[in-house]
């Protein structure tokens, strides 16, 4: 069932705060494994050297590896933990969401944003090749750009600076090439998010493969589809998964890959027996 704004808008900052309280237990455990290898290490005095042959230099060796596994863990969680902060931090920022009940609209008015900055382009182009193609530096030549534009010669600051870091001018055409690319990728991925929308839900799929019971399921709330075997499956399945698109998840306990028609296919295919 498609969420509303609000309820997607609460989806965002759930989880938000879930990523936020795995990085602040992360944080906990990188400070513990810090202060019991503090500890650990100073029941050794400073200095102190591993006596070859000494009844203790068992036990020294193994308390030093004690202690640099447990400085060890502590930096390892320290680093799961910023990496956790960051990816809360950017959650709701890495552009437009499928599960985001309003996508269709937002991606349509991307579209149309790109379309109007590629007419823009387009049109200081033709006006900066019918003025001669003028350097940064021709002001007259850039005045006459402006007046066919219909803008104010401060208006072209950054296409007169472009001009003078490229010989090609103030819209390469690379430039337009991108944006028609940018342009198709939208369009194409709108119809696809609208179509997704209107196929019915699906229902759980059962089967077996290599000898081992799956199921296939779709969690539309977190807007996955997921394969889950009866056990580790062999490491040439594995392959087939991730070349599928699917990626492991230890939470979910399944394979996982984002919720489309493109899963659903892919699903069957890293399933298939061949």
């Amino acid at each position: 069932m498609m969420r509303t704004p609000a309820e997607y808008a609460a989806h965002i900052e759930a989880r938000r705060e879930r990523l936020e309280e795995r990085a602040e237990r992360r944080r906990r455990e990188s400070e513990a494994a810090y202060w019991q290898a503090e500890q650990m290490s100073h029941a050794i005095p400073m200095g102190q050297p591993i006596l070859i042959g000494h009844h203790s230099e068992k036990r020294h060796r193994r308390d030093l590896e004690r202690i640099r596994r447990a400085y060890r863990r502590s930096m390892e969680a320290q680093r799961e933990a910023e990496r956790l902060e960051a990816c809360a931090a950017s959650v709701g920022t890495a552009g437009i969401s499928s599960d985001d009940p309003e996508a269709p609209d937002k991606i349509q008015d991307r579209v149309v944003e790109l379309e109007a900055r590629r007419e823009r382009l387009k049109a200081l182009a033709t006006a900066w090749r019918k003025a001669g193609k003028p350097e940064a530096s021709d002001t007259a030549g850039w005045e006459r750009i402006a007046s066919a534009l219909g803008v104010d010669l401060a208006a072209l600051f950054e296409a007169r600076r472009d001009t003078a870091r490229d010989e090609r001018g103030p819209v390469p055409s690379y430039v337009l090439t991108n944006l028609g690319a940018n342009i198709r990728r939208l369009r194409e991925r709108g119809a696809t998010v609208t179509r997704d929308r209107a196929e019915p839900a699906h229902e759980d799929v059962t089967g077996e493969v290599d000898g081992m019971a799956y199921r296939i399921e779709e969690d539309n709330d977190d807007n996955r589809l997921r394969i889950m075997f009866a056990r580790k499956p062999d490491d040439r399945r594995r392959e087939r998964l991730r070349s599928a698109g699917f990626r492991w998840s230890p939470t979910a306990g399944a394979w996982q890959r984002q919720l489309n028609s493109t899963a659903r296919a892919m699903a069957l295919h890293a399933l298939s027996g061949e």
